[in-house]
């Protein structure tokens, strides 16, 4: 199965606590199976890799216990939240130097340094529009895939970018052989 870095779970329960309070993160993991409990409660370390069968149920359950959030979805905006958490944080400076298109093309390098599954690619990559593809995800997942988009809408956005629209017109959980995330700005 897939595990992803603890810096990513961190955020995702930061997120959470932001949105919903102590009191609401709680509830939220107080639906999940003890074993998801404890590890969330847990200290989690940056560096460590976790299950990511943990981060998708907390998702599904707090998706179950507040409803979606914003325009896409609550996985969707924890990404968008993931991405602030992150790169306005200890990649701030790299973030300020860095244009959109460089971070498209390093999409396979951050990718894999936060998921030991799958491989990222940029397909396509000019002045306003990009074409990324994910392959050989061992756990597809639609909130994945949602929080995925929501952390490269709000990084296109940090890095310059203007009405960045994600679309994701193919999926591996939706039977496709691999995702296609499309960016497109201003």
């Amino acid at each position: 199965m897939a595990k992803i870095k603890g810096s990513a779970v961190r955020s995702s329960l930061a997120y959470l606590e932001d949105r919903l309070g102590k009191d609401g993160l709680k509830k939220v993991l107080a639906v999940l199976p003890e074993q998801d409990r404890k590890i969330l409660e847990s200290a989690i370390l940056q560096s460590n890799w976790y299950e990511l069968s943990v981060l998708l149920r907390l998702m599904d359950a707090a998706e179950m216990s507040v409803g979606s959030a914003g325009l896409h979805g609550l996985a969707w905006d924890m990404g968008r939240f993931s991405a602030d958490f992150g790169l306005k944080g200890i990649y701030r400076v790299f973030m300020r130097v860095a244009d959109p298109h460089f971070i498209i093309r390093k999409s396979s390098e951050v990718f894999s340094t936060y998921y030991d599954s799958g491989s990222m690619s940029a397909e396509k990559v000019d002045s306003r529009h990009a074409v990324l593809r994910l392959t050989a995800f061992n756990q597809p997942h639609k909130a994945f895939c949602d929080r995925l988009c929501g952390f490269m809408q709000r990084s296109l956005e940090i890095s310059g970018c203007e009405a960045v629209l994600m679309t994701h017109p193919k999926c591996m959980a939706r039977g496709d052989a691999f995702c296609q995330f499309e960016a497109q700005w201003e």
